[in-house]
This record gives structure tokens, sequence and C-alpha cells, in this order.
């Protein structure tokens, strides 16, 4: 694995972990991680030759921060840039030949963040009004 890749996968891993565990992450980053996080998926997937279980890890990596991102109140940033990496990674996940499958397994990782997401989130409804779910 090259360097370049594994730095990008550490800044994937960390970015999503830290929106998945850390309460004390602040709500004006949270779009900021999102945003690093899609960006990097993106390179991932496209030398995903270079890192094995790339597809397994990029998926669990993706919902792990959708989960995080959801459990906080949804802003408009945050929508957007929920979607910014959804549509990333459905994107990415287009690069596999079992594409239909790993399209249905990130937006129904949205979907569950979003149906556990607490109080009232208009602006995620909006976000996930794109994203094939079924």
């Amino acid at each position: 694995m090259s360097d370049s890749i594994r730095l990008l996968y550490r800044l994937a891993k960390e970015s999503a972990e830290y929106l998945h565990t850390a309460a004390e992450c602040r709500p004006d980053d949270v779009p900021d991680l999102l945003g690093i996080l899609a960006r990097t998926v993106k390179q991932i997937w496209s030398n995903r030759g270079q890192l094995p279980c790339a597809e397994r890890e990029m998926i669990r990596l993706v919902g792990e921060a959708v989960e995080g991102a959801a459990r906080r109140q949804i802003t408009p940033a945050i929508a957007a840039a929920l979607k910014e990496l959804v549509y990333e990674s459905l994107g990415a996940a287009g690069l596999s030949s079992d594409r239909g499958k790993r399209a249905h397994a990130l937006a129904s990782a949205l979907k569950w963040a979003h149906d556990r997401a607490s109080g009232p989130t208009p602006h995620l409804n909006q976000a996930l009004a794109d994203v094939p779910v079924g």
C-alpha cells in the first residue's frame, strides 16, 4: 500500500471515528469532517487495489460517520455534507461490479441513522429525498 493511500485511509478512519464517538465534536466541525471523509472515500475507492478490504472498510466508515452526525441537531450545512458524503460513496460504489448492493448498503446506513436521530430532522429529510433506499 502506498504512503498516500495509507494516509488517506487513516484520515478517513479518524474522521469517521471522531464523528461517531466524540461528544465534544463541535457542530460547526461536523460538515467539514463529513466533507473530508467524502473526498477521502472517493480517493481511496479510486485506488482501492492498494488497500485490502477497501470496500468493506469504506462502507463501515461511512456508516459510522453518518450515525454519529445524525446524533446531532441536523443543520442545513450538516445535511448538505451528509448528502455529499452519500453521493461520493454511491459514486465510488459504482466502480464495483456489485454496485446495487453497495449503493443499497450506503443508502440504508443513512436511513438507519436518520431513523435513530433524536428530535425532528427536517434538513436530513431533505438530504434523504434523492437517496435511493429499498
